[in-house]
Order: C-alpha cells, then structure tokens, then sequence
C-alpha cells in the first residue's frame, strides 16, 4: 500500500513538474485513477482513494490550470551574468595588460580566466563587450565555447559580441546554438529577430511566429512583429499587432506610439491615425512624425481649417531639409481647397522639384499641379500636367484619363476670358480626346456627351448638326434605364431646341415631350414647348 502511494504520487509530481510534457498532465491523472481504481476490491485502498488521493488530483489539476493559463509567466527569460567588483579589477587587470602587448591576448585571458567558472567568465565577456573592447570579448567567448560549448550564456555573449559587430549570419547562428540547447529562451528569438530585421525580414517574423507559439501575450513578441510589419510594408498586420502590445503595455515609448500612427495613417484609418498622433504629441508637441501625420490626416478627414491651423506646427519648427516632397504636396492640397491657388501652386511645383530630387514615383502628385493650374486659371500647364500625369502610368490613356484631361479643355474653352483663336484650338483638341474616348468606350456615353458638349461651344445659340448627332449617340448608348436622368433631359432639351431652330416643330415637340416626361418642370422644355405649339 505504502509502494502504490508513492508510485501515484510521483505520477501526479512527474505531471506537475515536467516543462516537456504540461499538455500530458491530464492523462496523467487519468493513469493515477485507472492505478488506484484497479485495486478497488481492496478496502483500504478505497479508502486511501477516497482521502488521499482526491488532495493528489486536485493538487495535480491546479498545477495543470497554473501551466495551461500562465503561459508568460513561465517564460525563461535570458539575463546576461552581472559582474562583482572583483571580477571587474581581474578584468581591467587583462584590459591593461592586452593595452600593452596586443599580441599577448590569449595570455591575458587565459591569466584572468584562471580558477573561474563558466557563469564569471561570461560575466567578464559581457563587460568587455560593454566596454567595446571587441578583441579581448571574443577571446573571453571563446575561452568559455572550449571549456563548455553548450553553456548557453557563453552562446549567447558570442552572438551579442557578433551582432554588436554587425556580423549577422555569424549571431544568428550563436542563438540558433543557445536554442537547440533550450528552445524555451524567449530572448533569444527576440535576438534572432533583431538580427535578421533589416537584412531578411521574412526570417526575422518566422523566429517571432515560432515565439507567439508559446508565448502569444508576450509584449515584446507583439512590437517585435508590429516593427517587421511596419518595414515590410504590411500595414494591416502592423496596425494588428500594434493593438496587441497595446493592450499589455499601458505607457508605450513615443517612438511606439509615432510608427503606429504612421501605420494607421497608410493602412487608411486616418480618424485613429489623427486621435493617435494629437494623443501623442502632448508628450511631445515638436515631434517632426506625428505633426506630419496629423496635418496628412486632417486634410485627408477634409478638416481643413483645423489643418491650416496646424500647418505652423509642422512647417518652420524644423530645418528645411527636413522636409519631404509629401509635406509640400499636403500642403499645395490644402491650399487648393482653401482657394489659395497662387500658393498652392508654388508649393506643388516645391513637391515636384523635391520629389524628382529624391527619385520617388508619386505621380498623383502631377494631377493636383492641373488641378491648381486649373483653378488658376492656367489651362495649358493645367493640360500639360496632366499630359504628364496620365503619361506617367506607362501604359496606354485610360478611360478616366481621356474624360478628365478633355474636360480641361473643355473648361478652357468655356472661359469667356479665353481669346477666340485659342478658344478654338481648345475646342478641336478636346472633341478629339473626346472621340478617342467614344471610340474606345463605344459601351459608355461619355464619349459623345462630351463631345456634343464641346461643339456647342463653337456657337450656342445656333442649331449645330455635330452636336445633335452626338447627342443622339448618347441617349442611344444611355438606353432606357431609371438612371442617368440630368444627362437624358440634357440630350433631349437640345435636340428639341435644335428642331425648333430648324423650324420642325413636330419633332421638336416630341423632344420636349421626352424632356418633360423625366422632369416636368424643366424651364426650357416648357418654354420651348410653348413656343412650337403656337
């Protein structure tokens, strides 16, 4: 009886202490039962169930629940060996001594490593490697690799020393040593990641990944990857595993804090990207990164007096090398809408000049440099830049592309400031975009909209043959659906008044009709009716 309590004790303690097999423990307690419960013909062995061994299982699944739900807490966690005063005297001794005769290295260390174990030694290397005297920390790690090539601080101080040294390949391989000896050192996958980060950050997320396995609330797992996220590119997943961190860390670091606004702010979220950034910046008002982001996300929530309020904060707090061809565009953009147009310009032109500077492929940024020219009004360097937007794309005109840059001309040729003869150099150029849109797009209206539209430009008042054809064209291609009512009645309007000015009041009437049945209050319709039907 005495030897099957102690052999179901040690089942339950094997279960409660084992790190290799936690996920066991409760089969475990299921042998402990099958054990005691093949000898209940005995009595007393009831009873030593009954008793004794219920304070056994419950003992067992506390310790089952404490591993199961406390996952970080159990972490091993990798602190580099402290050194002792005298520890440092022996060490600064060797230091003097390298200092006199480099050549002497492995006499020195092999002097002050005399009578020293494993756990002093990597304590001396770590105060080598902090006082970056890179010859004698190495010497120190590999002293300590001969003597114990599994002594996994000796690893680790060996990868530190080849990190530090921006030897990567070379660290990577240190902690991937450390680990095989215990793979449970959370630091060390944070290591391998820091090392990996910049030069291949798809192996860098691997090691976080195989970490979050294990430890998925750990902070630094979260920011770890949130970083690799945000250098990769990957918005969404950066913006994710921000929020993770941020759920544990209550007072993050601003430099946390400006790339999570950064991320919300390119993964769209500009409503949380502005809340971030002001949030932030009362920590650190002259932050040049969340005052950008801020002034990028007002204009983008069209929050533009708040904007032109916040500009100063951005613009003139900072040398102007500083700023980058976005600040400037922002800046022309903001200036558009509040019909700064002089402003605007010269600042998009600022964009222009800095982005060809800096090689970048904005091109949207040509498209807002018409725009202004077009409120300006400039009209040939607002088709210009946008010849020059389109173009850029390197593929053929668009659809879009040939609509909006026809419409430039047709705003110029519409301009009753703009002379007769470039009037009509405008007029024929735009219903040429236009008819390279109607022949592209024989499915869509726009083309001969557009272009029944530009002709009337010629003489308003007259009946023009160009554009009623056009016009027809449309109402043909805009079919008989619910939509598109503004554009029908348009068509029909001037169809009737083309019939009227031919004096064919019958089908000018029919048109009316037509008009009137989408709207019955069109002005002109009525008006023309009336006229033909005297």
């Amino acid at each position: 009886m005495r030897q099957l309590i102690t052999t179901c004790g040690n089942i339950v303690q094997n279960a409660i202490l084992s790190k290799k097999n936690r996920q066991m423990a409760l089969d475990k307690n299921k042998i402990i039962i099958f054990a005691c419960s093949k000898h209940s013909h005995d009595n007393q062995l009831k009873s030593l169930y009954n008793n004794n061994m219920k304070k056994l299982f419950l003992a067992a699944f506390a310790a089952f629940a404490m591993f199961a739900t406390s996952s970080v807490s159990a972490q091993k966690r990798f602190t580099k060996p402290s050194i002792t005063p005298e520890l440092t005297t022996e060490a600064d001794a060797a230091l003097q001594a390298y200092k006199a005769d480099p050549e002497k290295i492995k006499d020195a260390v092999k002097q002050m490593s005399k009578k020293k174990d494993n756990e002093a030694l990597a304590a001396i290397g770590y105060y080598f490697l902090d006082k970056k005297e890179y010859a004698l920390a190495q010497e120190t790690a590999n002293r300590l690799y001969s003597k114990d090539s599994k002594y996994i601080p000796g690893l680790v101080l060996a990868g530190d020393l080849a990190s530090e040294q921006k030897k990567w390949g070379e660290a990577a391989q240190k902690y991937d040593e450390a680990l095989n000896y215990d793979p449970e050192i959370v630091d060390l996958y944070l290591k391998k990641a820091d090392v990996f980060k910049n030069g291949d950050p798809q192996t860098a997320l691997q090691a976080l990944s195989e970490l979050k396995n294990f430890a998925p609330d750990l902070p630094e797992t979260n920011l770890g990857l949130a970083q690799l996220y945000y250098k990769t590119a990957d918005m969404k997943g950066a913006v994710e595993s921000y929020k993770k961190y941020l759920e544990v860390v209550k007072n993050p670091s601003v430099a946390v804090m400006q790339e999570y606004a950064i991320s919300l702010f390119a993964d769209t979220n500009y409503v949380e990207a502005l809340k971030v950034a002001e949030s932030t910046l009362a920590k650190d008002p002259k932050n040049l990164a969340l005052n950008r982001i801020r002034f990028y996300a007002e204009i983008e929530e069209k929050q533009y007096d708040k904007a032109f309020a916040d500009k100063d904060k951005l613009f003139g707090q900072h040398n102007d090398t500083l700023y980058n061809y976005r600040d400037y565009t922002y800046l022309g953009r903001l200036e558009s809408n509040m019909k700064m147009v002089k402003e605007a310009i010269e600042h998009l032109q600022k964009a222009v000049e800095l982005k060809d500077k800096a090689k970048k492929s904005d091109i949207s940024l040509y498209k807002d440099l018409s725009d202004a020219y077009a409120e300006a009004p400039d009209y040939d360097n607002a088709i210009k830049y946008y010849k020059i937007y389109a173009d850029s794309t390197g593929a053929e005109f668009g659809a879009i592309d040939l609509l909006n840059l026809g419409k430039i001309y047709y705003q110029a040729a519409s301009d009753e400031a703009t002379a007769a003869d470039k009037k009509t150099a405008y007029i024929q150029e735009g219903d040429k975009i236009f008819a390279q849109l109607s022949d592209r797009k024989k499915d869509l209206y726009y083309g001969p909209f557009w272009r029944a539209r530009i002709n009337l430009l010629v003489d308003p008042s007259s009946a023009n043959d160009d554009a009623k054809t056009y016009y027809e064209e449309a109402i043909k291609r805009l079919g008989d659906g619910e939509g598109n009512v503004s554009f029908k009645k348009e068509a029909n309007r001037y169809i009737a008044f083309y019939y009227m000015k031919k004096d064919n009041n019958d089908l000018s009437k029919q048109y009316c009709e037509k008009t009137l049945a989408l709207d019955p209050n069109d002005k002109l319709a009525n008006t023309i009716l009336k006229l033909v039907s005297k």
